[in-house]
């Protein structure tokens, strides 16, 4: 294939961009919103949380840790990140 000087850094723009997409598309992203046991089995609470026997700490640690870790899980984080950048 031959490609005019004045579109070669186009072409390999385009080539990069295309090897990156089919990079991240091939990984394997967790993006699934966590249900309650599964944030707190996270911190090692499963037994507590289904026992009920959480303190209120227990209960908002979790929830205080996804508002920083993961900026799309509530609208919340979301303004968070917003305010964080």
């Amino acid at each position: 294939m031959a490609v005019e000087p004045c579109c070669w850094m186009t072409y390999t723009s385009h080539r990069e961009t295309q090897e990156t997409l089919s990079i991240l598309d091939s990984l394997e992203l967790d993006t699934d919103k966590k249900t309650e046991e599964e944030l707190y089995g996270k911190f090692k609470m499963e037994e507590a949380y289904q026992l009920g026997q959480l303190t209120m700490w227990q209960r908002v640690k979790p929830k205080i840790w996804m508002l920083f870790d993961e900026p799309y899980s509530s609208g919340g984080a979301k303004y968070e990140s917003q305010i964080e950048s």
